[in-house]
């Protein structure tokens, strides 16, 4: 809900052009960095993806906030505690992906994928691409649904 409501004024504050960056980080920075549990990234992810989504709609008044999921459930949003309605609403949600589950999350739910800045073309071409892939058509979209924020080095 936070990552959700910050993505929301900083939505409305940037004229809508804030786009929700994610990422999951390595091993050594959860679990020595943050002091967290490094436990299933991508599938914790996932969830996180589709928690922050539903927090979204539900600021936007499309749904009551009901996410039930392995790692995150929510299911209050009271109307005093919702943000105010604005015109830059639709805020994108995008992942860090590198390894093939990560990619096919960012293709099924996500706007758009950062991909490593030290990578190939051939890594994009056959390794992330066809995941993504797999990912948007799980979900009925298309690889042209994602964009893809790539950085070099």
């Amino acid at each position: 809900m936070m990552s959700a409501q910050i993505a929301w004024e900083l939505a409305e504050n940037t004229g809508g052009r804030f786009r929700l960056g994610l990422g999951s980080q390595v091993k050594a920075h959860v679990t020595r960095r943050y002091a967290s549990t490094f436990d299933k990234p991508a599938p914790q992810m996932r969830d996180y993806v589709a928690a922050v989504q539903a927090c979204l709609r539900a600021c936007r008044g499309e749904e009551k906030l009901n996410h039930e999921g392995p790692y995150y459930n929510l299911n209050l949003l009271p109307a005093q505690w919702s943000p105010g309605r604005h015109a830059n609403e639709q805020v994108k949600v995008d992942i860090s992906a590198v390894g093939p589950y990560m990619c096919r999350v960012a293709g099924e739910l996500c706007d758009g994928l950062h991909v490593h800045p030290m990578h190939s073309q051939h890594y994009l071409k056959q390794r992330l691409l066809p995941e993504v892939e797999t990912g948007t058509k799980k979900a009925g979209r298309h690889l042209n649904d994602i964009d893809l924020i790539i950085p070099v080095f």
